[in-house]
């Protein structure tokens, strides 16, 4: 059984590269199916009892993306949350308390509100941490 590692990072990448090659209607599409696959990982790292992820899942440099692309992430994002918000579902049912970073002043008030709801709604929870970033970039960090 070797050792299990108390933080895991994914970094959400390819998705658009994804939705080309399997000839989706959208990078939307894309991003959903990743988003889906993410959810299998975490399920799969928290069963290993992994402590902490980190999911790398929207950087500033993302904003230079088509207009429409960028309010698609963004939609996605705010759904999402707010399914973790409104009915916890694994996040309650496995104790994960989840943490969103980055200059969340660049995003949407709507994506804003459900992180917050996020947050609000696992604060308590003990179990495990999922950290989910976005609007980062570690230039930005350091200036």
């Amino acid at each position: 059984q070797g050792l299990i590692p108390r933080h895991v990072a994914i970094i959400m990448d390819g998705n658009r590269r994804y939705s080309r090659r399997n000839s989706l209607r959208s990078a939307a599409e894309g991003h959903s199916r990743g988003y889906a696959a993410m959810l299998a990982t975490l399920e799969w790292l928290y069963e290993l009892g992994v402590q902490q992820v980190s999911v790398y899942a929207f950087s500033i440099e993302n904003f230079r993306r088509s207009e429409e692309e960028v309010e698609a992430l963004m939609r996605l994002a705010e759904e999402k949350l707010c399914e973790i918000a409104e009915r916890l579902g694994d996040a309650r049912d496995k104790g994960v308390r989840v943490r969103v970073l980055g200059d969340l002043a660049l995003l949407p008030a709507g994506v804003r509100s459900a992180a917050a709801r996020a947050e609000a709604a696992t604060a308590a929870n003990e179990g495990a941490t999922l950290n989910i970033c976005l609007s980062y970039t570690a230039r930005h960090e350091i200036a």
